[in-house]
C-alpha cells in the first residue's frame, strides 16, 4: 500500500475521530441542557402544587368565614326582628 494511500486514510480517520467528538461534546451539551430544563421543570412543578395547596387552604378558610359572617347576619336579623316585634308589642 502506498504510502499516500496510508496518509490520506490516517487523515481521513483523524477527521472521523475529530467529529465524533465534536458530536459527543454537543450531544454532553445537550444532554445537559434537557437535564436542566427537567429540573427547572420540576421544579416549577412542585412550586405550582405548592401554591394550589396553599389556594386550596385559603378557599376552606374564606368559606369558613363566609359561614360565620352568615352567622351573624341571621344573628343580627333575628334580633332585628325580635327588636321590631318587641315594639310593636309595647305600642298596643
Amino acid at each position: 500500500m502506498p504510502t499516500s494511500v496510508i496518509v490520506a486514510a490516517s487523515g481521513e480517520a483523524t477527521g472521523n475521530v475529530q467529529s465524533v467528538a465534536t458530536a459527543t461534546e454537543e450531544l454532553s451539551s445537550l444532554v445537559n441542557e434537557i437535564s436542566r430544563q427537567v429540573q427547572a421543570s420540576a421544579r416549577m412543578a412542585g412550586e405550582a402544587v405548592t401554591q394550589a395547596r396553599t389556594t386550596t387552604e385559603r378557599v376552606s378558610e374564606l368559606s369558613v368565614a363566609a359561614t360565620r359572617i352568615g352567622d351573624v347576619v341571621e344573628l343580627i336579623n333575628n334580633l332585628w326582628g325580635a327588636a321590631v316585634r318587641s315594639r310593636r308589642r309595647k305600642r298596643r
